[in-house]
């Protein structure tokens, strides 16, 4: 685990210099659905530029508990794949319910980083024992799961976030959630895609 504070404000900064205002990321989030009953979620992709621009909506379909949604998202990325993106982000790596995306395949396939941010640190270990009580027979879950390793990074304003990486290192990775949480810990490209999978499910959004 590596713990990233302001001690690497210098190697920050020289990474900010190869970010532009016009760089690309992905900020992926699933729509609401109701336990035991919604069979598949809406996974929703919003393009944005690190100046703070919209450039597109994207839709896909994944299964409830299923493991498509890393295909989902690479789904996602063959429709903007002359775009050049600085990162994918997610609010962790579980979309509706336990579709676990395999970050390892994602960024393998993309070429593109992988960040996926959650304010609370993640216990891979209790992931493992939903998986093992519910999903006793899926070792794509639990090798995806055995994979991930946890980075703690520190924004200037000493908020914490707790982040699953690939493709980039935790100095990159900050410098871009700095442009990024503007509001909160939650990604803006994130939070517009929650808030755009709320409003497609049910009429309206709440604040996020």
């Amino acid at each position: 685990m590596v713990h990233v504070t302001d001690k690497y404000l210098r190697e920050d900064f020289l990474y900010s210099l190869t970010i532009k205002n016009d760089s690309f990321v992905l900020g992926i989030d699933d729509s609401p659905f109701r336990k035991n009953i919604d069979r598949t979620a809406r996974l929703i992709g919003t393009l944005m530029r690190l100046g703070g621009r919209i450039d597109g909506f994207f839709i896909e379909r994944i299964v409830v508990d299923g493991d498509n949604g890393t295909d989902a998202i690479i789904s996602m990325w063959k429709k903007i794949r002359p775009q050049k993106l600085a990162a994918f982000l997610l609010d962790g790596v579980t979309l509706g319910g336990m579709n676990i995306v395999d970050i390892e395949k994602l960024y393998s396939e993309t070429s593109v980083p992988v960040i996926c941010v959650t304010k609370r640190e993640p216990s891979i270990e209790s992931m493992k024992e939903v998986v093992r009580k519910h999903f006793p027979d899926n070792n794509y879950k639990m090798r995806t799961l055995s994979e991930l390793t946890v980075d703690t990074i520190e924004l200037r304003n000493r908020r914490k976030l707790f982040c699953n990486l690939k493709g980039i290192d935790p100095i990159e990775a900050r410098t871009i959630l700095e442009r990024q949480c503007t509001l909160n810990l939650i990604p803006d490209a994130v939070r517009i895609s929650h808030l755009l999978g709320e409003s497609v499910k049910f009429g309206s959004s709440k604040r996020r």
